[in-house]
């Protein structure tokens, strides 16, 4: 087996969401409240963030492979491990070994493939889309395996991430070339790399504004699924269909990337962004909100391979967990301003200011970047 195809297989299994039907549900099942449930996930979450950028450094320190394969073990170990019986704090523990390998995944895995790919534009499109797909499918078996035992889909998971992490010790690499000075001077390396580049500016921020409000999106899912009047019952087919709607714009990129530029897409996402919130139709409003992520799918791999063609391979995991902590800490915020709309209601509002910051600010990053 090739060393791309061993890749292929590791990033599809770490893409693996047995868990995700249950994921509050299943301390209810451990006796917790849902209060404690969301402070756990809650304080994972500002844990992530903690750990993003510092992860990355240590990536592009020591190696790419290494911090994957820590990252996979590390998920392993913490999805085993919330599988049993516990306290609150031993669910916290526990999904901080979740977080802290989620972290070291960040911006490493793609800086591996980018080393072992001799096409990267079309590997990463074609390798995303067959891992979203893939994220549908683990889902839908989750809730399967909880009917049998609700700690199942948290073995099931932690098993497949320590495969996982088996297979990528066997992808073979390039030795990497040792770094002068310490961990902390390529941390400062990364800042500094990424602020004297124009081009690396305007991609971060550019990413970030599409990747804050496509990231929330799923929060918002909910209540933006009561003001369409979709019934209950086919939230998950929606859901999942929104989805497979990603990994096909993810895949139409790979056919299609050459015929349209950044300044395009970004001006068809912004327009289906802002449609969203001025279509009650329940049958229209669906197909508008494929399209939106068959173009969400498109837009954030056309971003994100922009600007892995533009960073160095030294800091490479670096910038890429620097961009991933910026829509981190700005779609808190998002979520946050949102729910004073969503209490309104004002679905229309939140998504044409949505659209107007995100136009008006990825045109002024592109112009920035001339």
């Amino acid at each position: 087996m090739s060393d791309l195809r061993k890749y292929t297989l590791v990033s599809v299994l770490s893409g693996s969401m047995f868990w995700l039907p249950i994921a509050v549900s299943y301390f209810e099942y451990r006796n917790l409240t849902v209060t404690q449930g969301l402070t756990i996930i809650s304080l994972y979450s500002l844990l992530t963030v903690i750990l993003e950028y510092p992860t990355g450094v240590i990536g592009d320190y020591y190696s790419h492979k290494i911090s994957v394969i820590l990252g996979l073990f590390f998920v392993g170990v913490g999805m085993c491990m919330l599988s049993l019986p516990g306290g609150m704090m031993y669910y916290f523990a526990s999904s901080a070994f979740v977080s802290l390998g989620l972290s070291l995944l960040s911006g490493s895995d793609t800086a591996l493939l980018h080393s072992i790919s001799n096409n990267f534009k079309h590997d990463y499109a074609h390798i995303n889309s067959l891992s979203l797909v893939w994220v549908v499918i683990s889902t839908a078996l989750g809730s399967i395996l909880a009917g049998i035992s609700m700690p199942l889909p948290y073995i099931v998971t932690g098993l497949t991430s320590i495969i996982a992490s088996l297979i990528a010790i066997t992808i073979s690499t390039q030795p990497k070339n040792k770094n002068s000075g310490n961990v902390f001077d390529k941390a400062i390396e990364g800042v500094t790399y990424t602020f004297k580049s124009r081009s690396v500016i305007s991609y971060i921020a550019i990413g970030t504004l599409v990747g804050t409000f496509t990231i929330s999106l799923k929060w918002l899912y909910n209540p933006f699924f009561d003001y369409l009047h979709i019934p209950y019952a086919l939230w998950g087919l929606v859901i999942s269909a929104t989805m497979l709607a990603i990994a096909v714009g993810t895949k139409l990129y790979s056919t299609y990337r050459n015929r349209f530029s950044l300044k395009s897409s970004l001006i068809v996402f912004v327009l289906l962004t802002g449609l969203l919130g001025f279509l009650v139709n329940l049958y229209v409003s669906v197909l508008l909100l494929l399209g939106f992520n068959v173009t969400r799918g498109f837009i954030t791999t056309q971003i994100d391979i922009g600007l892995n063609e533009i960073i160095s391979d030294s800091v490479r995991a670096s910038v890429l967990s620097l961009k991933s902590l910026l829509i981190r800490l700005v779609s808190a915020g998002y979520i946050f301003a949102s729910g004073f709309l969503i209490e309104n209601s004002a679905f229309t509002l939140l998504f044409t200011v949505t659209a107007v910051i995100i136009g008006v600010g990825s045109m002024l990053s592109l112009k920035t970047n001339r």
